[in-house]
């Protein structure tokens, strides 16, 4: 039998009652606090755990459940991003290198434009706003070519899609 003689659950009839639990949660949403907290105590009562194991059983069911279903899009979204950015790389690469041969900088800053080239915006910001006072803007060195993604149809509407599941949870 899955229940003792007191009327609480074992382990092995525990496991079996999440989408129940799932749905009681839901139903129990419009519900007014005290209400509710009735019910979950009458739950964590019968099923033989405290209230705040119950309430921990149910977030991890639900994220269960989120995970579950983002894991097809997420992958489709994953797969259509791996599939184009080599081709980005490889163009922000070939700008990186038209920019060093076009620009009148030594090898050593050359070495350095290379090897910064993932470089986060927020240091690219510091850097174009850390110039002395005095310093016409003449005076600066160019500013070396940003790495650029372009959202293809596919990409956006995978995106989207994405995003849309992820709401309605």
């Amino acid at each position: 039998r899955d229940q003792k003689e007191d009327g609480k659950l074992t382990n092995k009839a525990r496991y079996g009652y999440d989408s129940i639990l799932l749905d009681i949660e839901s139903q129990c949403k419009n519900m007014k606090m005290k209400s509710r907290s009735g019910v979950f105590d009458y739950l964590a009562f019968k099923m033989g755990i405290n209230k705040a194991s119950l309430f921990s059983r149910i977030k991890r069911t639900i994220k269960k459940k989120e995970a579950g279903s983002l894991d097809g899009p997420l992958q489709l979204l994953k797969a259509a991003i791996d599939e184009v950015m080599p081709i980005y790389n490889a163009l922000y690469e070939a700008e990186v290198k038209g920019f060093c041969s076009t620009s009148s900088m030594n090898k050593d800053e050359q070495l350095l434009v290379k090897e910064s080239s993932s470089i986060t915006s927020d240091q690219v910001f510091e850097e174009s706003h850390s110039q002395l006072p005095g310093v016409s803007d003449t005076a600066m060195k160019p500013k070396r070519p940003r790495k650029k993604f372009q959202w293809t149809p596919k990409i956006n509407s995978l995106l989207i899609e994405v995003v849309r599941q992820k709401v309605e949870m």
